[in-house]
């Protein structure tokens, strides 16, 4: 699986903070790269691609409460 594929997946199931968290990791102990999904990236490459994802999650997550509150106002009986 390519890379933005990887990344793609991390936002849908809403773990951007596994970056945030291996960026932590490396920024503690005085690393200039952090390893993420197999690949080395520098720590201002890795702050990036993390406000790439929170952006995208942040767009999901109004996706899927919009289709929320459609669904609602579609089916006020069904039970969600």
């Amino acid at each position: 699986m390519g890379k933005m594929k990887q990344i793609a997946e991390i936002i849908r199931n809403n773990d951007a903070d596994v970056l945030r968290r291996a960026l932590k990791s490396s920024t503690d102990a005085n690393r200039d790269y952090v390893y993420f999904i197999g690949k080395k990236y520098s720590i201002a490459d890795a702050n990036q691609i993390l406000l790439f994802m929170y952006n995208e999650q942040a767009k999901q997550n109004q996706i899927r409460r919009a289709e929320r509150a459609l669904d609602h106002i579609e089916n006020p009986d069904s039970k969600s």
